[in-house]
């Protein structure tokens, strides 16, 4: 179940969120905002072939909602829309490589859906600056989207 109860309770940031989170919305928003069919029908809304939304429904994962609903606290709906708006018009492949200085076909090797996913959410705001700074080496990429060793490469190292 994902509620206010997938927060780290124990970090204080989590704790100041939570409070202005729910001292901003009603529960019923927050306890909707969290099913499936929520994300879903935002994603129809804004009209995309039955491909394309099914591509953005698996974009929205309970912890893609979690940051969403933590760090967009007025709007999280304008911020699913800015979230689809950066991963179908700004992340193409022909811009990314524009401002990053690489050919096409390797932009396309290099960002895939999850790396786009990930400069779409994180750097909502402007997401080709995002992976500028990726490419340059000045920032990171999260956990989730660094290349995983097999077990069988980590039992020989």
């Amino acid at each position: 179940r994902h509620n206010l109860t997938s927060f780290d309770h124990r970090k204080e940031q989590d704790r100041k969120k939570a409070v202005d989170l729910i001292s901003s919305r009603d529960s019923m928003y927050i306890q909707d905002f969290f099913k499936p069919h929520y994300i879903h029908s935002l994603v129809e809304n804004h009209h995309l072939d039955e491909a394309l939304a099914n591509k953005y429904k698996g974009v929205f994962t309970s912890a893609v909602k979690k940051r969403i609903i933590t760090h967009t606290i007025n709007n999280p709906d304008r911020a699913v829309s800015r979230i689809i708006n950066n991963l179908e018009e700004v992340l193409t492949d022909d811009n990314i490589a524009s401002v990053v200085g690489w050919d096409v076909e390797k932009v396309s090797s290099i960002f895939t859906l999850p790396v786009k996913k990930h400069f779409a959410v994180i750097n909502i705001n402007n997401p080709l600056k995002g992976c500028l700074k990726w490419v340059q080496g000045s920032r990171t990429m999260s956990a989730q989207l660094k290349p995983r060793k097999s077990r069988k490469s980590r039992k020989a190292a």
